[in-house]
Parts: structure tokens; C-alpha cells; sequence
């Protein structure tokens, strides 16, 4: 997760424990915004999660891993709002 040549961050496992989600701008040149991640743990099949111009971050599996919650400033009404999304997770 660390060797991508982006910021990485809040890393949490998949409900299988095989793979990891995390935040990180490794899909924005300007290293800017950041998007999530899932990984599996090693280090083959990186798949981008999220796509946009806005950051999401800190995501979070429910209990029975159905949902994820993140962080993001998608839709915000002013700049440095951060919004948290709960979103169905499918395979």
C-alpha cells in the first residue's frame, strides 16, 4: 500500500481479511484530492473505489460488511465541509 508514490492513508480491512480499502491521491497527478482504494494484502490487484474531484477518505466497514462509510467533500456548501456517505457495498 506504502509503494504507491501517493499519500496513503486510514487503511482498514475488507470484512474477507484478505484485502485492504484506504484513502489515498494516487489517481490525481496534483496529489491533491484523493480517492479509495482496495488492495489485497499482497499487494496485487489495486482497484479504485471512488472517482471524482473531491476527497474521500477514512472509510469504514459495517459489522457485516455490507456497507462502507467514508468521509468526503462531495457536495459540500463551502469549502472544507466534509460530508460522510454510507453506501452499499457490492462486490
Amino acid at each position: 500500500v506504502t509503494a504507491l508514490g501517493a499519500t496513503v492513508g486510514a487503511p482498514t480491512f475488507h470484512p474477507d481479511g484478505k484485502r485492504v480499502l484506504f484513502s489515498s491521491t494516487h489517481g490525481d497527478p496534483a496529489r491533491r484530492s484523493t480517492d479509495l482504494y482496495l488492495i489485497a494484502l499482497d499487494g496485487t490487484g489495486l482497484e479504485r473505489v471512488t472517482f471524482g474531484a473531491d476527497t474521500e477518505g477514512a472509510p469504514m466497514f459495517s459489522h457485516d460488511g455490507k456497507r462502507v462509510l467514508f468521509t468526503s467533500s462531495r457536495n459540500s456548501r463551502r469549502s472544507g465541509q466534509t460530508n460522510l456517505f454510507i453506501a452499499d457495498w457490492v462486490e
